[in-house]
């Protein structure tokens, strides 16, 4: 018991009671004395009267009544563990059974210490200060602990005068560094170089010596050398000290690996994926991965198609898989549009569709969850996610970029499924795939994608039967004889925690899981990335009429796989939504998906980005020469107009010019053809040849033009 004197100020603390003589011996726990005695009368007297010398204290902040936390095995053993059996060894003689009470008297005291001096090897200053530390301390095994924790000055940092810290250089001459506080400048220079550039230890440590430390000089033939002092050249060893001893571990782990690498693989995993859900659920996990399985065309089996994408979307209570899809479609929103729409499909008719039979309770998942959770890669689309939480209720939560490890119970899936069906699946793929000597396992490849994904559906079914083994099982599901899988936490957290779950119709949730767009109302159709389309309600109330004095856009949904139809999304319309089909019956976008019409788009905009400069060289050279048939005939009319004639003149007869006009086009124009060889003449000097008999015919048509110009240019004359 520690006591406190009011009347010197010091605590004591209660180290034996006398039974025989009624004494109470206390020792000063901050002195450097003996025990002393007191009688108990006293003692007792002083503490339970209202104005006593002696106060109880309730806080003992010296005993120390922890538990023995040094190891049985002494090849594990610490210095300081070492040196606490050493001690306890030494004076558990003294503490124990008589000797205890011999020890506090002056005349037993002296002689007992030189004869436990003679049993060992120790000085007599050390016995004494083992003995009123074990006193002070509350008299336990641990009392005596050394407090080597306080040695050295934790947290100081030392500083060199005369020798280098630490242990001495063994192969290196000289004594080593001194680490000043100008050197340790220096090594947190390197020590950001090297996290900074990722290079070696040794490529950092010679950075800050060609910075610092180096000095140009030249050597005996006078060419250009460096020189080094040797004793300010700090040494690898050094260096590492300093790294591990400035800098924490996660801010060396980050410096060397990365933020990303930290938060995968280094940060601590503390706390539990499944501590915020209450019930089967509060959380859908998605996620995607590509099966190590290479098939075969369901249309040609001798055609070997790769490796589907398989979709899983798993329940964070119960680690039920609620949600699958296989296809190719790489990892994107629309396999998972897929899986979303399979949550909420019934599963025995799903199954059924793969010639599978079972009964809704061996798969009994076709509701909606409150949250789901994906990386970015899946759930990135704003408007998707919008409907998704506005009309599902379903609340959207993106994970990190390179955070596989939030994504832990659908991540661990895509292992314990697979192991189901892998030895019995052509063609998977093994880890030894594509190193020297090893098999080829896409010659191996039988299955075709719906015979895979029956076998898929077995080893989904036999995951939700299988018992989870790192999942606590409560009390009541033990009583109850169930064995903690899937199937029996997915049961009892419905009866004691969700409750019933949210339905939905598969055409409800397809709607708000297609990708959301915007088309424009216009004269000519909907239109909808570069193509028109239209619709029963566009077609008995006039839309495209009505867009002739002003277009509207309008919301739509669509599947991106697609283009030949998508959804008109009005609140007006029955059901809320409405089919339209392209107007152009001869148009290519039936079958054609997004990527190809956007990749087409950007093709012809490619293709006339290239030849721009062409055509605009050709527009320049046919403009060039339009001008210059424009100067000619200018310059023809000048030549032959006269400029004493009035406007009425020049137009009065246009009309028998034309006329005129007319005819001569019609005899220029007028097909002449060959004659029948039997029917040539024989003269030769006769119209043998078309071409020239149409020559002398143009000739003629000229000549009578221009006579017929000259009599009138005399005629005006005249007049």
């Amino acid at each position: 018991m520690l006591i406190w004197d009011v009347a010197h100020e010091v605590a004591s603390r209660i180290v034996y009671l006398d039974p025989a003589t009624g004494l109470a011996w206390l020792y000063s726990v901050h002195g450097n004395g003996w025990p002393y005695p007191i009688p108990q009368e006293i003692l007792l007297d002083a503490i339970q009267g209202p104005e006593g010398d002696f106060r109880v204290c309730r806080d003992d902040p010296l005993r120390r009544t922890f538990f023995d936390a040094s190891p049985r095995d002494h090849a594990i053993l610490t210095a300081t563990d070492r040196r606490h059996i050493e001690l306890w060894e030494l004076i558990k003689p003294l503490v124990t059974g008589d000797n205890a009470r011999a020890l506090l008297t002056k005349a037993t005291r002296a002689p007992l210490i030189s004869a436990r001096l003679e049993e060992v090897k120790c000085t007599r200053p050390t016995i004494v200060s083992t003995v009123r530390r074990w006193w002070a301390r509350g008299m336990t095994y641990q009392a005596i602990r050394p407090d080597l924790h306080k040695c050295g000055g934790p947290g100081k940092t030392r500083t060199a005068t005369i020798h280098k810290l630490g242990r001495p250089c063994s192969t290196e001459p000289g004594t080593g560094v001194l680490i000043s506080d100008e050197v340790r400048r220096w090594l947190h220079i390197a020590a950001d170089y090297y996290f900074h550039t990722k290079c070696t230890r040794q490529k950092a440590l010679e950075h800050i010596i060609d910075d610092y430390i180096a000095e140009d000089s030249v050597d005996a033939m006078g060419r250009p050398d460096v020189s080094i002092d040797s004793s300010l050249v700090p040494t690898l060893r050094q260096f590492d000290h300093f790294v591990r001893t400035f800098y924490s571990y996660p801010r060396r782990y980050r410096g060397v690996h990365g933020e990303r690498a930290w938060n995968l693989q280094g940060r601590p995993t503390l706390g539990d994926a499944k501590g915020d859900v209450q019930g089967p659920g509060d959380r859908y996990y998605i996620d995607a991965t590509v099966a190590n399985v290479y098939l075969r065309s369901q249309l040609d089996r001798t055609r070997i198609v790769g490796r589907p994408v398989i979709y899983l979307v798993v329940d964070a209570y119960s680690d039920m898989i609620v949600g699958i899809y296989v296809g190719f479609e790489g990892p994107s929103w629309i396999g998972a549009m897929m899986a979303l729409v399979n949550v909420v499909t019934p599963k025995v008719e799903f199954c059924r569709q793969f010639g599978i039979d079972i009964s809704s309770d061996e798969w009994p998942c076709h509701h909606l969850g409150h949250v789901l959770q994906g990386d970015s890669g899946e759930l990135k689309y704003k408007l998707v996610g919008e409907n998704i939480e506005r009309c599902l209720g379903m609340e959207i939560d993106n994970t990190p970029v390179g955070r596989p490890d939030l994504q832990a119970p659908v991540e661990r899936r895509f292992g314990t499924v697979p192991a189901t069906f892998r030895e019995f699946t052509p063609g998977y793929v093994e880890p030894d795939f594509g190193e020297r000597g090893a098999k080829d396992y896409r010659v191996d490849a039988r299955l075709t994608l719906r015979e895979f994904t029956a076998i898929l559906l077995y080893a989904v079914l036999d995951h939700n039967y299988r018992p989870v083994e790192s999942k606590p099982i409560p009390p009541e599901m033990i009583t109850a004889g169930m064995i903690g899988s899937p199937l029996d936490f997915w049961e009892y957290g419905i009866a004691n925690g969700s409750g019933e779950l949210t339905l939905a119709s598969i055409d409800e949730v397809a709607l708000n899981v297609l990708c959301t767009g915007r088309a424009q109302v216009t004269r000519k159709g909907i239109r909808f990335e570069g193509e028109h389309y239209t619709c029963t309600t566009a077609d008995r109330e006039d839309w495209f009429a009505e867009a002739r004095r002003c277009s509207w856009p309008v919301l739509v949904s669509y599947d991106p796989r697609d283009l030949g139809t998508f959804y008109l999304r009005d609140p007006k319309l029955q059901g809320g939504y409405e089919i339209c089909h392209v107007i152009n019956p001869n148009s290519d976008r039936v079958g054609t998906s997004l990527v190809e019409v956007r990749e087409l788009n950007r093709e012809r905009k490619a293709t006339l980005a290239a030849t721009a400069h062409d055509r605009l060289r050709r527009r320049i050279k046919h403009r060039r020469a339009v001008a210059a048939i424009e100067r000619q005939a200018k310059a023809k009319t000048e030549a032959v107009l006269d400029p004493k004639l009035s406007k009425n003149e020049q137009v009065s007869s246009i009309k028998n010019n034309r006329a005129e006009e007319k005819n001569a086009q019609r005899e220029r124009e007028s097909f002449l053809f060959r004659l029948d060889p039997s029917q040539r003449p024989d003269d030769e000097s006769g119209l043998t040849d078309a071409t020239e008999a149409m020559t002398r015919f143009e000739q003629d048509a000229l000549a009578t033009l221009q006579d017929h110009h000259d009599r009138r240019n005399r005629q005006g004359q005249d007049d």
